[in-house]
């Protein structure tokens, strides 16, 4: 029994040990101290469910989430990224439900920054990118001692990977299901060519997914939030596209959009499916969920519409942007 001990006491040091090496692996290269603003949110309960709610920001500034198929949250729920205008330009903004604080994430004024990021799955980490680079945020939160206060906020940063040579990053980041890799497109300079890319988070190393010319241009574009493998794209006249990444330079038509047809807000579900919103008349949106093998559409949630119905009531009935949880475990 005491042997038995000594093993699971030795295998769960060597565990904690080659997680904190694999943290310390990490050569961050700058650090700054995060701008830390007062609550200003106001919690309230919904008249019709009873649910609790909160207005994270009451500034007269532009307050926007982030889209609703780019993880925000850090996994502990302590802390939602958003974006704010209220310091003149678009910024990253951290809320924390545990004090209302608000934190100004960017970095110094002169450095570079953008709004287009995704909260890591797993850590306090966030990926952001520019047009030239993609960069690593590390966020440590310190509260006082009664933890009614925020003290303290360091940002540690790290480029992951700068441009390749005659391109331009755009569009949004996501990351893989297993943590290790991020999507990215970029537009080349000197041609009609845009690509879908996988970045090795650790090493910067890129695999280019796809490229074609640019006749239409790529759009929501986001990993798997179950599958490691596999990656979803816009591409117009056909909405919902897949790549598998054991496969480059093959993407996979999973939805053969008819003329008329809303095919929009997708995002993954279980199972390799993918939930979407669409119909085939004027305000009229079903939540619908298509399996990428079998290519099969279902409807998980009817809309509805009537002759002289107005937008506004048929918005009532008709269903817009479902997301789902991520992948846990």
């Amino acid at each position: 029994m005491k042997f038995v001990y000594f093993i699971l006491l030795f295998a769960t040091v060597l565990f904690f040990t080659s997680c904190n090496k694999e943290k310390s692996d990490v050569i961050w290269e700058d650090e700054w101290a995060a701008e830390i603003y007062p609550a200003e949110h106001i919690i309230t309960t919904d008249s019709t469910s009873g649910a609790k709610l909160i207005f994270v920001t009451t500034d007269s500034a532009n307050d926007v989430n982030l889209y609703f198929d780019w993880n925000c949250w850090f996994e502990d729920l302590s802390m939602m990224t958003f974006i704010s205008s209220r310091t003149g330009r678009g910024e990253l903004f951290g809320y924390i439900p545990k004090t209302g604080e608000l934190i100004r994430l960017n970095p110094r004024e002169e450095k570079v920054v953008s709004t287009q990021a995704f909260v890591d799955l797993k850590t306090h980490d966030i990926y952001v990118r520019t047009d030239d680079a993609i960069y690593q945020w590390h966020v440590d939160i310190n509260f006082s001692k009664d933890s009614t206060k925020v003290v303290k906020v360091l940002m540690r940063e790290r480029k992951i990977v700068a441009v390749p040579e005659g391109s331009k990053f755009f569009s949004a980041l996501s990351q893989s299901a297993n943590s290790q890799y991020l999507s990215a497109t970029i537009k080349s300079e000197n041609s009609d060519e845009e690509s879908i890319l996988s970045v090795n988070i650790k090493t910067g190393k890129i695999q280019n997914l796809l490229t074609w010319n640019k006749d239409h241009y790529f759009s929501h574009v986001q990993f798997s939030k179950y599958n490691q493998h596999l990656l979803r794209f816009a591409y117009e006249p056909h909405r919902l596209w897949i790549i598998d990444t054991r496969k480059p330079g093959e993407a996979m038509k999973i939805h053969l959009q008819e003329k008329g047809e809303l095919v929009t807000h997708e995002d993954w579900w279980v199972n390799d499916q993918l939930t979407f919103c669409g119909g085939y008349r004027v305000e009229e949106s079903h939540l619908k969920v298509i399996d990428i093998h079998s290519q099969k559409t279902r409807i998980m949630g009817a809309g509805a519409w009537w002759e002289g119905g107005t937008p506004y009531e048929l918005s009532q009935y008709n269903w817009w942007h479902p997301v789902h949880p991520m992948a846990v475990g």
